[in-house]
């Protein structure tokens, strides 16, 4: 099929989150202000240690999982990710075989995906000695004790091979890992095979936790919240008293198709995807970031629709209260867009890694309903250095038509996608 201008639609989506699994309880929790980040119980095995993090407790992978028996080869990230698809495709009204396979594809975000702590824990039992690890151990337990697929749970790709495999999508199937970014980069790349013709219908999206045991053990912690106190007001983006970021863990899907192809199935469209970028500069200072390419992807994403920054109704931010990051961002934003109203979602559930992008993409589409776009949670007073006009406090009525998406991440990595509503 010859490449195409046709439009490209969001016709459904799905999210597992802290704050709710599924499209009801996560826009509720949006809708109401209500956080989900907390402490950790204490770990035997790291002399009781706690960290912040948001957790999910709601979730059930067998509610969702088509055949059951894939649970065996699928880590949480990618069990959260295949809920996040079915409940994408319930909502976009698709159903295994209901298109056609060789015009249906997949493209994810993803991440490092840590064993989880039941797999190796024991095997680390096992190689010490008075409280001391010998890694020279390590190989022969490991390969004695470690369950066989150990490696097939925890492959980046994973996600999209099983969605592909129950939709039996046949079209493009490609998994991308450019750490936050790579949610908006995998909604990008899936707009860009519908525009070369290669697809009618993309399921994109994408996980990413880091609230996994070996994760927190690895972490930078000087850029982590150490408000211990009060969990819940841990993570405060742009906002003056902002001390770090917190841990989370989540998915989130959307289906990305072709209008002509939704309209002729008898799909309802959400909203429409306009024009995107993807930008790279140099960080500015470690863990950083880049303020002008957060601009260039903004601005370019403006020029390609030919749109000014008036015409905005918001900017879903990717802020996650690091002092650094944050502030760069938010001049980022000042240099592109001016006073564009501005909400960050990472308050309610910490940073979910490479699953941010689709999640809080999804904040901005459970908003549509109400026409409500979610305050930023735990922003009192914006900073100096984040010269943004913030949304807080309260909600904020939907009053334009377009709203913009920005990822970035502290290595300098940028991307941006425009999208409207559908009347």
């Amino acid at each position: 099929m010859p490449s195409t201008q046709d439009d490209i639609v969001i016709t459904g989506y799905g999210v597992v989150s802290p704050i709710g699994t599924g499209v009801d309880a996560f826009r509720q929790s949006l809708l109401g202000q209500r956080g989900a980040v907390e402490m950790t119980a204490p770990l035997e095995s790291v002399n009781g240690r706690r960290w912040l993090a948001g957790l999910v407790h709601d979730f059930d992978a067998k509610l969702y999982v088509q055949p059951r028996k894939s649970l065996k080869v699928m880590c949480i990230e990618t069990q959260m990710t295949f809920a996040s698809a079915a409940m994408a495709c319930q909502q976009a009204g698709i159903q295994p075989g209901s298109i056609q396979p060789d015009r249906l594809g997949t493209v994810f975000g993803s991440e490092m995906l840590f064993s989880e702590n039941d797999d190796i824990c024991s095997i680390v039992q096992l190689c010490q000695q008075s409280g001391e690890m010998h890694h020279e151990a390590w190989g022969a337990n490991a390969m004695q004790h470690m369950y066989p697929l150990w490696m097939l749970k925890s492959l980046p790709n994973m996600p999209a091979c099983h969605i592909g495999i129950w939709l039996d999508a046949r079209g493009p199937n490609n998994t991308l890992t450019s750490d936050e970014t790579s949610g908006v980069a995998a909604i990008i790349e899936a707009a860009h095979v519908i525009r070369r013709g290669q697809a009618d219908c993309m399921l994109v999206g994408a996980c990413g936790n880091k609230t996994s045991l070996t994760r927190l053990l690895q972490r930078d912690e000087a850029n982590f919240s150490t408000a211990y106190d009060d969990p819940l007001s841990a993570c405060k983006p742009f906002d003056q008293k902002r001390d770090g970021t917190v841990s989370g863990i989540g998915a989130g899907v959307i289906v990305l198709e072709r209008k002509s192809h939704a309209e002729a199935r008898g799909a309802s469209m959400i909203a429409r995807l306009v024009s995107w970028s993807s930008t790279f500069g140099r960080p500015q200072r470690p863990w950083g970031g880049s303020s002008d390419a957060v601009a260039r992807s903004i601005l370019q994403s403006l020029e390609r629709a030919h749109i000014d920054s008036e015409q905005l109704d918001h900017i879903n931010a990717s802020a996650k209260g690091m002092i650094d990051l944050d502030a760069n961002e938010a001049q980022g934003i000042a240099e592109s867009a001016g006073n564009t109203p501005v909400t960050a979602i990472k308050g309610y559930m910490g940073d979910t890694g490479a699953g941010a992008g689709t999640i809080e993409l999804c904040a901005s589409l459970a908003g549509i309903l109400d026409r409500q776009v979610p305050s930023t949670l735990n922003h009192i007073l914006t900073a100096g250095d984040c010269p943004i006009n913030v949304i807080q406090g309260s909600n904020k009525p939907w009053t334009k038509p377009y709203f913009l998406k920005t990822s970035l991440t502290p290595h300098g990595q940028a991307a941006s996608i425009l999208l409207s509503i559908e009347e």
